[in-house]
């Protein structure tokens, strides 16, 4: 779980990021990044978010990068 600079939560889950955005406080799906935007089928360790918006994906099969301007990883 991760927050970038605009405040959206990230989650990293089984095969996939998932981007919220909170409204009154409570998280509201805003984007999905899985298989079909080249996301791998690994089970994350770890995520963090830089100050450009790409997230940093960490696994036992090394790193991911997920640039969601470029829709894919």
């Amino acid at each position: 779980i991760a927050f970038d600079l605009r405040g959206r939560l990230w989650l990293a889950r089984f095969g996939g990021v998932e981007v919220y955005e909170l409204r009154a406080g409570r998280p509201v799906l805003h984007e999905r990044f899985a298989s079909e935007a080249g996301f791998p089928r690994v089970a994350p360790s770890g995520l963090t978010v830089d100050d450009r918006g790409i997230a940093w994906v960490t696994s036992v099969r090394g790193l991911v990068r997920l640039d969601p301007r470029a829709r894919g990883t």
